[in-house]
């Protein structure tokens, strides 16, 4: 008996939800006005990369359920894997009708509205954010990142000098500050936002960008400082 060993293999992620999916399929047959069922096998499929059929069974939950929140939301996070605009705005509308001031819900129709390539859209979206979830760091984020891509630079300072004062350590907030410092040339102001963010983050894609970003006015400052040497 002690030389006996478990060999079963796990199961992966993909193969747990396709068996799940078998059962709430056969039980959806049995009981085709549960819209709970629809739902879970929505996630299911979501969960096995295949957006079109989990939209299918979203869509199915809130036509039984017209008040189904998470159908709708699932169905807008869905639509936008696959750059279907028009359902993602349109179910995020939806769902937030339902509970109007859920972060998420609010934060992805903002997306799909960039997405849309509608940035005034999206703008007031994320200004909506954070009037009702002003403890949501996300919001202020988004509208930053919005705001700095239009190179509205001193906007988006105030947004984050707003965050720092209120103790909110988040290593993407200050990399978002130091490269608008440097983007208006306040070097100094710069380099100690980036270092504040090369250490607070736990990211490391934030962290090697706040490392390129410091390496570039490492080098930048050396250069000037080498003309002044040589102007002298």
């Amino acid at each position: 008996m002690d030389s006996l060993k478990y060999s079963a293999k796990p199961l992966s992620v993909g193969e747990f939800y396709k068996n799940n999916l078998k059962n709430i399929l056969n039980y959806a047959m049995r009981e085709r006005d549960n819209y709970r069922l629809y739902l879970l096998a929505g996630f299911c499929y979501k969960k096995m990369g295949n957006y079109e059929k989990a939209i299918i069974y979203f869509t199915k939950a809130f036509k039984q359920n017209p008040e189904c929140f998470e159908a709708y939301y699932e169905c807008g996070l869905c639509a936008s894997k696959l750059k279907d605009t028009c359902l993602s705005v349109n179910s995020f509308i939806k769902a937030i009708k339902l509970n109007p001031n859920h972060p998420y819900a609010i934060l992805n129709l903002g997306l799909a509205h960039e997405m849309c390539e509608e940035p005034d859209m999206a703008e007031l979206i994320y200004s909506r954010l954070i009037d009702t979830n002003p403890e949501f760091v996300e919001g202020f984020i988004k509208k930053s990142e919005l705001l700095m891509s239009s190179e509205r630079y001193d906007e988006v300072i105030d947004i984050l000098t707003h965050l720092v004062a209120k103790d909110i350590s988040d290593g993407r907030i200050f990399e978002l500050l130091g490269n608008c410092y440097k983007k208006t040339g306040k070097i100094t102001h710069a380099q100690r936002a980036l270092r504040k963010a090369a250490t607070l983050t736990a990211n490391i894609n934030v962290y090697k960008s706040a490392k390129k970003s410091l390496k570039m006015l490492s080098a930048l400052n050396t250069s000037k400082n080498l003309k002044l040497c040589r102007a002298k």
